[in-house]
């Protein structure tokens, strides 16, 4: 008698070192453990996204939040599609631009809209001096726009538990 596949794949991932599927980590940019201001730039189309992640930042404490990003050491950027550099925003081809509540607009015409089915917002941590990308993290939707739940307090969440294991190692580096 043959033994199943899912019997083999079992007993492999049993014997395997969970330390072989752990999730290796790149250590972060001096400029993002140095940093002390942030300014949020929530262009992610949802008013909501942007008010939470505000909320867990203040919550945080470990950055003031600023209001114009030439005073931050980093730029925090929601979006709902990957950044690669620079701030340029098209709907239907026209540009167009997210005002002081986080909503999304045209400046000209109407927007081309289609109907999706998954949505992401990406946070993306902004060198202010360089435009760098230093550090970035995406989170899909669910019915879950605020709570603890949510894709904005995920993506804080993965920020600070990032900053704050490297700070404990570099921590506990320097005591030995």
């Amino acid at each position: 008698m043959k033994p199943s596949r899912w019997l083999i794949v079992f007993a492999v991932l049993s014997v395997a070192p969970v330390s072989a599927f752990a999730k290796e980590k790149l250590p972060l940019p001096a400029q993002v453990l140095a940093a002390r201001a942030v300014y949020i730039d929530n262009q992610s189309g949802s008013t909501a996204i942007g008010d939470t992640v505000l909320e867990e930042v203040e919550k945080w404490g470990r950055f003031k939040i600023v209001e114009n990003w030439k005073d931050a050491d980093l730029v925090l950027l929601l979006t709902p599609k990957k950044y690669y550099r620079g701030y340029i925003t098209t709907v239907g081809g026209k540009p167009g631009g997210v005002d002081d509540r986080g909503n999304f607009h045209t400046t000209t015409g109407t927007a081309n809209t289609t109907a999706s089915t998954v949505r992401y917002t990406y946070l993306t941590v902004i060198d202010t001096k360089s435009g760098d990308n230093l550090w970035g993290e995406s989170r899909k939707w669910s019915h879950h726009f605020t709570g603890p739940r949510s894709v904005a307090h995920g993506l804080v969440l993965e920020l600070r538990m990032s900053i704050e294991e490297q700070t404990n190692q570099e921590s506990k580096t320097r005591k030995n």
